[in-house]
Formats: structure tokens, C-alpha cells, sequence
């Protein structure tokens, strides 16, 4: 099988678990930059429900495992 380097779009977009904005600048900016479906799924304001329907494609998650 060959691989393009295409894909199909994502249904749900991309999020990108953090906890400090300001180191994550470099990442969103490129997201941006290449038109990625993405969301900012801020820790401190965050709620998951398992049982809940899956909001995402994708969870990214970059928190420090001492936090």
C-alpha cells in the first residue's frame, strides 16, 4: 500500500490537552498555520465525563505528570 500523505478530514477535531498556554504558542501557531481542526482544552477549566458522548478525534495530552 502506498502512502500519500493525505487523509481524510477529521469528523471531531484535534485537542490539545495543557496546563501553560504560553509554552504550547509554537504548537498552536502551527496548527493554525496549516489549517488544522483543532481545539485548546485548558486544564483548569476541563470536565470529562466518561460515559459522555467522545468529543474529539484526538486527545493531546501534555500535562506534567507531577501535576
Amino acid at each position: 500500500m502506498a502512502v500519500t500523505g493525505q487523509s481524510a478530514p477529521l469528523k471531531k477535531p484535534i485537542g490539545v490537552f495543557y496546563e501553560q498556554q504560553s509554552w504550547f504558542v509554537p504548537l498552536f501557531n502551527q496548527l493554525d498555520a496549516r489549517g488544522a481542526n483543532w481545539l485548546r482544552v485548558d486544564a483548569r477549566n476541563h470536565q470529562f465525563n466518561p460515559a459522555g458522548p467522545a468529543e474529539y478525534s484526538l486527545l493531546f495530552n501534555r500535562i506534567s505528570p507531577s501535576a
